[in-house]
């Protein structure tokens, strides 16, 4: 999962057309479709983390949580600190790998099972 993530971080900060699609970009599509697209990938997007952490609470590396509540969070969090960035970030933390690992590392910290 975290593999993923530094992945699709990456690939998000290359690939213009695909980040203008999915940042709601008004001039490719009309306002009816952009919603109606979105709402599909974002459930889809949400469906697929949480059957992955569900995969990892079966195998006990992540602790009892809220799978779709949790997987929310994380795509909202993804969308923050790759394609739809919320925030700036101060001089010398923009690289991608620097923000990407401290993302990836909160996650981890997050869902980990402590009992194991």
């Amino acid at each position: 999962m975290l593999q993923l993530l530094r992945t699709a971080i990456g690939y998000f900060n290359e690939d213009n057309f695909l980040t203008r699609l999915l940042k709601d970009d008004d001039a490719l599509f009309s306002a009816f479709i952009t919603a109606k697209y979105h709402a599909i990938v974002e459930e889809e997007l949400i469906a697929i983390i949480a059957g992955a952490i569900n995969e990892g609470k079966r195998r006990g590396r992540i602790r009892d949580v809220d799978e779709h509540v949790v997987a929310y969070a994380g795509l909202k969090l993804f969308q923050a600190f790759s394609y739809m960035r919320t925030g700036k970030f101060p001089p010398g933390k923009e690289d991608q790998e620097y923000y990407t690992t401290v993302l990836t590392d909160f996650i981890a910290t997050a869902l980990e099972n402590k009992q194991r």
